[in-house]
């Protein structure tokens, strides 16, 4: 069995859900880093990582490169990343509701 993963991971991954719906793109690896607070982009980078090892980000294949510009990497929050987030979101609302 899989440890579960830590909070910041997945809030990590409830930043990309959120942006994604937002804006149709996945946020930029110094977004994160701004929203939590990290010194690096590297930190943004490893939870992302470790999101897609784990099956709940997926990368897009990059659009063809246009006049000497590529594309930014572009993911996704797969069904299994939406199922954790939901039940992420469920077991903060019950330790909220019972303290």
């Amino acid at each position: 069995m899989r440890r579960p993963l830590p909070d910041t991971t997945l809030a990590v991954l409830s930043l990309f859900n959120q942006v994604i719906e937002a804006r149709g793109v996945p946020p930029l690896t110094r977004e994160i880093a701004a929203v939590f607070n990290w010194n690096h982009k590297a930190q943004a980078q490893h939870h992302i990582q470790v999101l897609e090892a784990r099956g709940y980000l997926e990368r897009r294949p990059l659009a063809p490169v246009r006049r000497g510009v590529r594309s930014p990497v572009q993911y996704r929050v797969t069904k299994a990343g939406l199922e954790a987030l939901t039940a992420w979101r469920a077991a903060a609302k019950s330790a909220g509701s019972a303290a």
